[in-house]
């Protein structure tokens, strides 16, 4: 699948200084947590170290040991 369809995102105001990002996974794919990375754009703001939840440890082939979501994470952002 293309990026766009195999990773659904989303953003939404959690409050004036919140931003959460969602993303859909889809079925088969995995997210590498360490490949995750946020940018404002045209916003003239700074983003915050994103607060993720634990993902899972598998053995990548080509990385090693890696830390990946599947189906769905949210991303919170200061």
């Amino acid at each position: 699948l293309d990026p766009d369809a195999a990773f659904k995102a989303s953003a939404r105001v959690i409050d004036p200084r919140t931003l959460q990002v969602d993303f859909d996974i889809a079925e088969g794919y995995h997210l590498y947590r360490d490949k995750l990375s946020f940018a404002l754009d045209g916003a003239g703001g700074t983003l915050g170290r994103p607060v993720l939840p634990a993902g899972k440890i598998e053995n990548d082939e080509n990385f090693g040991a890696v830390e990946v979501y599947a189906r769905h994470v949210s991303a919170r952002l200061r």
